[in-house]
């Protein structure tokens, strides 16, 4: 339904919505969903190759991909009909530089930039690409381990307003347990997931096809633990070739490459994605409009009674809204009590989850050091083994505890939702979703029920699977699995970037070779404290958010139930000092609710 060009079904909804302007607002969300982004990150292990897969996606060698060369900082490439490169740092500055893979180096490469200490927090490109111009826009974010604090907060923003991920995964070595664990728990946010299995030019066809059904396995193990459907596609790609044939315009690198078949996955993905979200936009124009229909129709049956007889009608609305009121109040302290509580069971679990992996990080370290292991590298590796063993608890652990605490929530935010549902019809009430479930005062204001979502919203609650073949995950990273309760899987996923991503402290970098065991155990504490204090105030931090949301959520339903509680009071001290007029005729509304039927009709 194409709202922009029919000038007097906008006029009329704005009429008829009081200060809500329904039609002004909903031509506003077109426009925005017409040029609206299609986020898709590339995650995958350090070195994985996601920069080159990127760059071929492209047609431009722009992104530094070199051997050595490490992503310290997320990368957006966007469609854009010149060449540009924004860099955007932590203070809230940005700056333009020519777009060449030599000065994107200076900030993306961790030897230019090392631990991001230049504090930018994103880079966006902007390349005339084909495969971009739907609204495609591919992230490149840092390789699990290469995360830093620097930017840790805008890694995990990419992947909570994700539409779906591309995990690039290894011919050899096969998928590692520390990159089992993110895909796990990224995965678990994801609406739709697709596996990109990246071929060296040197791998045999025997190690290729090994490789495929080992991961296959793997990722087939992941699913059922986490309860999404894996198909069992992984797409083999040959990232260097495909590079070597896109710059060269030589079309059998290109082919044997096959990065066709993840390029033509990316397209139909990112078409059916636009369809889908098109069809719920046009829901909402049509719920918009039956909206007004409503208050159309209840104008023209008030234009047929007496003063009296709408005062009554107003006053009965009242008593219910009054009625209601005590009840209202009760669930809505009834959640507040609940998020209270716990916000501090929360940062109690985060407290004990912390000092419990940290002792057992500690007595693991103890124990190799009593056995007479001291040499720095080994421990290095054995630190980092055990410290990526204890984050992978802490995610399911977070994971099982947040799922407990929204069951609790959700449980209230249903009661909420149903004493805010009134049976009467009236002028707010009646409107019916998917057929199936009547519209209740979801988002406060008149406006807002009928208007109140983002396009992001949108975006995460479209099924479309089926486009890249991925399955349905749980879906909620932007409050796609209804309201913000849904979000709960949103904090695991960034609890799992924040600690699966990121690596703490190094002895080989504080050089502790064939030291006394004293002197290692010395060394240890200050990384076991970092250790601890990273997963407490992860899990806190993001916990936080998650019930800010739920708050913020519940007070725009009060606000609008007080909106429309103050709306009836005022028209009632209207009729009653003698000053409601009758702003419409009978011939008016008549001819107005014939357009907006007519015009419904034939859009539909």
């Amino acid at each position: 339904m194409e709202l922009v060009t029919n000038s007097r079904v906008v006029s009329i909804l704005d009429k008829y919505s009081k200060n809500e302007l329904i039609g002004t607002n909903l031509v506003e969300l077109q426009n925005k969903f017409s040029t609206a982004d299609i986020y898709i990150p590339f995650l995958g292990v350090q070195g994985a190759g996601k920069s080159t897969l990127i760059n071929s996606l492209i047609g431009r060698d722009l992104l530094p991909n070199e051997a050595d060369e490490t992503t310290c900082v997320p990368v957006e490439v966007r469609y854009s009909t010149c060449e540009n490169v924004t860099l955007y740092f932590m203070d809230g500055k940005k700056q333009s530089i020519e777009p060449t893979k030599e000065l994107l180096a200076e900030y993306v490469d961790n030897n230019y930039n090392p631990g991001n200490q230049k504090g930018v927090s994103h880079i966006v490109v902007g390349i005339n690409a084909n495969i971009l111009e739907s609204g495609l826009v591919v992230v490149d974010l840092p390789g699990v381990g290469s995360l830093t604090r620097e930017n840790e907060e805008t890694t995990i923003s990419y992947t909570q307003k994700m539409a779906s991920v591309v995990f690039l995964i290894s011919t050899v070595p096969q998928i590692r347990k520390k990159e089992a664990e993110f895909i796990k728990n990224v995965w678990r946010g994801a609406v739709t997931a697709l596996f990109v299995q990246n071929v060296w030019t040197d791998n045999t066809e025997q190690e290729i096809d090994d490789a495929l059904q080992y991961n296959k396995n793997i990722l087939h193990s992941i699913s059922e633990d986490i309860g999404i459907r894996f198909d069992g596609e992984i797409i083999p790609v040959n990232a260097y070739d495909a590079a070597f044939g896109r710059f060269n315009e030589d079309k059998s690198f290109i082919d044997k490459s096959n990065i066709n078949e993840l390029e033509d996955k990316l397209t139909a993905f990112s078409r059916n994605y636009k369809n889908e979200c098109d069809k719920r936009l046009n829901n909402r124009i049509h719920i918009s409009i039956e909206y007004v229909v409503d208050i159309i129709k209840e104008r023209l049956s008030q234009a047929k009674m007496t003063s009296e007889q709408i005062l009554d009608d107003l006053i009965e609305k009242r008593e219910l809204y009054e009625d209601k009121k005590e009840s209202i109040r009760a669930i809505e302290r009834n959640i507040e009590d609940l998020i209270e509580r716990n916000r501090r069971a929360v940062r109690r679990f985060a407290d004990n989850v912390s000092t419990e992996k940290t002792n057992r990080l500690r007595a693991e370290m103890y124990h190799l050091i009593d056995e007479g292991l001291v040499d720095g590298e080994k421990l290095d590796s054995a630190f980092t083994s055990f410290q990526e063993s204890y984050m992978a608890e802490v995610c399911d652990e977070v994971f099982s505890k947040m799922k407990e605490i929204s069951e609790d929530l959700e449980e209230e935010y249903n009661k909420l939702q149903i004493e805010l549902s009134f049976e009467e019809t009236e002028e707010y009430q009646g409107i019916e979703v998917n057929k199936e479930k009547k519209l209740k005062w979801e988002k406060g204001l008149k406006g807002g029920i009928v208007l109140g979502f983002d396009i992001g919203a949108i975006f995460a609650a479209s099924s479309v699977s089926a486009a890249i073949g991925g399955g349905a995950g749980t879906g909620a990273v932007a409050g796609s699995a209804g309201g913000p309760i849904g979000t709960v899987v949103g904090v695991v996923v960034g609890i799992a970037v924040a600690l699966i991503g990121y690596g703490i402290g190094s002895f080989a970098k504080k050089k502790i070779t064939k030291k006394r065991g004293s002197e290692t155990k010395k060394e240890l504490e200050p990384l076991l404290l970092e250790y601890k204090n990273r997963i407490q105030r992860t899990v806190e931090s993001q916990s936080e958010q998650y019930f800010d949301s739920i708050h913020k959520e519940v007070s725009k339903y009060i606000d609008g139930m007080n909106t429309q509680l103050k709306d009836i009071k005022d028209e009632i001290s209207q009729i009653r000092k003698g000053q409601r007029q009758v702003s419409y005729s009978e011939d008016e509304l008549n001819k107005d609710l014939e357009y907006l039927l007519m015009w419904e009709e034939r859009n539909a």
